[in-house]
């Protein structure tokens, strides 16, 4: 039952990150989608905002987010590698 929720809430975010990279910004409230996002723990949609914008400090606390806890991670921004855990 978990993971059936566990699925349905990733596909929603990537229909979200689909819709978002698919649409010019203008289209939408980006602050408002991105406040949405962040409320409902779409992580991979912060990130994507937040790169568009260079924040890279907010791109690397929404990535430590994404992360379950005891798993890590590798993110690769503009050549550079960094280990999140």
């Amino acid at each position: 039952m978990l993971h059936d929720r566990t699925d349905e809430k990733a596909e929603r975010e990537r229909l979200l990150l689909d819709l978002v990279r698919a649409l010019p910004s203008n289209d939408y409230d980006e602050q408002r989608v991105l406040l949405l996002a962040e409320g409902s723990g779409f992580y991979k949609v912060v990130e994507f905002f937040f790169l568009q914008r260079k924040n890279y400090d907010k791109v690397l606390a929404a990535a430590v987010s994404n992360v379950p806890p005891g798993s890590v991670k590798y993110l690769t921004h503009a050549g550079m590698s960094v280990l999140l855990s």
